[in-house]
């Protein structure tokens, strides 16, 4: 290749194929929050001019690296809200079932609006959220707009790597904008209120027995793919400091704490002593079971942050174990939770797998304003990375395991 083709083929032409990574960007009296989307086969001839305007314009002809900034007002990058999509509908027309168990639903949650049968404007059998923010007598009021149709967000768009020009004319049509904002800003209260989510059920597991037994096998194995893995440990990378001491709650054989950061003193706390033994970053460890016990046992102001990975949908006592990272926090400490889609199906709380992936965002956000952190509660999403070809589930799942990551400070 002579110099001019391969500066060629760093720049987008018509018809470049291009790894696109899409972040919107919005806040709310909650927090930052942040959603990502990758699209690795992006294809420029086909695809851009589906996007806005202002982004469509500023990806052609820009080299790698280069970053599309956009700014849309309330309405632009979703469905403008319409008072006409909030609905009252007989509470007798919710079907909602979930492995042939009935739903019971509750106000603030979403569901797809397939649960909610002959209501005019709506699909049997879709998929679209659909939220229940009042009741009133036997009807249920439902909230058929995006959940983010009133808010700003900004856009950004960052080339990723460009791939020679193909001859990919066919094929289906990659709805960017759809995709990347399908989910995001289910995580927020409506209207700041508290969403109904806690019951003694939504706690409840299919397996009661001792968390002890369960979790006395050792497993050193890899719970989520490696481009998830990493993903978490630039998310710690980026809210944690040189020095830091880092208490990894729930933690495991590995911590998904980057060796970029420099001179942190790295505490476990888990239930297989094993396990514990071979984390590699470890300077000391704790074995507790917090659903027995969530009394965490540190002094007060101890750590300058707690992180937790792909683990607190295991909580039975999740606000105990929320005021307790408050207390053993620095002033200023963060507390960090990252999980994906994945997990022991028997061990996790009832209520998660009823949820949508970004309610669970939400969930955890709302476990902070019952335990009345005041400070700013900030989300991420990062999804789209395509799974590596030697990963054992690839056969199964084209798609990394996506990651969310919810955290606050003291």
């Amino acid at each position: 290749m002579n110099a001019d083709a391969k500066i060629d083929s760093l720049q987008v032409h018509s018809h470049s194929i291009v790894h696109a990574k899409f972040k919107a960007e919005w806040s709310d009296l909650t927090g930052d929050h942040t959603a990502i989307h990758h699209f690795e086969r992006f294809n420029i001839w086909r695809d851009i001019d589906l996007l806005p305007e202002p982004i469509a314009n500023g990806i052609m002809g820009q080299p790698v690296g280069q970053q599309t900034a956009a700014t849309f007002a309330a309405g632009e990058l979703v469905p403008q809200w319409q008072h006409q999509n909030i609905m009252s509908v007989p509470r007798k027309n919710f079907i909602g079932r979930l492995n042939d168990r009935p739903l019971v639903p509750r106000v603030g949650r979403f569901y797809p609006s397939g649960m909610l049968m002959d209501i005019k404007g709506l699909y049997n059998n879709g998929l679209l959220p659909v939220r229940y923010i009042e009741q009133q007598g036997d009807d249920m009021v439902i909230d058929v707009n995006h959940p983010l149709a009133n808010d700003d967000i900004n856009m950004t768009v960052e080339l990723m790597s460009v791939m020679p020009a193909g001859d990919e004319h066919g094929g289906r049509c990659t709805e960017a904008i759809q995709e990347l904002m399908n989910g995001p800003g289910m995580q927020l209260p409506y209207k700041g209120q508290l969403t109904d989510f806690l019951d003694k059920q939504a706690l409840q597991r299919l397996d009661e027995s001792s968390d002890e037994n369960f979790y006395r096998k050792q497993r050193l194995v890899h719970h989520l793919d490696v481009v998830a893995r990493n993903t978490i440990s630039e998310i710690y990378a980026g809210l944690l400091s040189p020095g830091d001491h880092v208490l990894d709650l729930m933690a495991s054989w590995e911590s998904h704490v980057s060796g970029t950061l420099d001179d942190i003193q790295l505490t476990g706390l888990g239930m297989n002593a094993a396990e514990l033994d071979a984390n590699p970053v470890m300077d000391g460890h704790v074995i507790q079971d917090l659903n027995k016990n969530p009394v965490l046992p540190f002094d007060s102001e101890t750590f300058d942050a707690v992180i937790c990975t792909a683990s607190v949908e295991y909580l039975v006592r999740p606000l105990d174990v929320f005021q307790q990272v408050q207390r053993i926090l620095k002033p200023g400490g963060k507390f960090i939770l990252t999980f994906s889609n994945r997990w022991f199906p028997t061990k996790t709380i009832g209520l998660w797998p009823e949820m949508h992936e970004f309610e669970r965002l939400g969930l955890v956000l709302q476990y902070f304003r019952q335990t009345h952190w005041t400070n700013a509660i900030n989300t991420l999403s990062s999804r789209g990375m395509q799974r590596p070809e030697d990963d054992p589930y690839y056969a199964q799942a084209r798609y990394s395991d996506p990651v969310y990551a919810v955290w606050s400070h003291k």
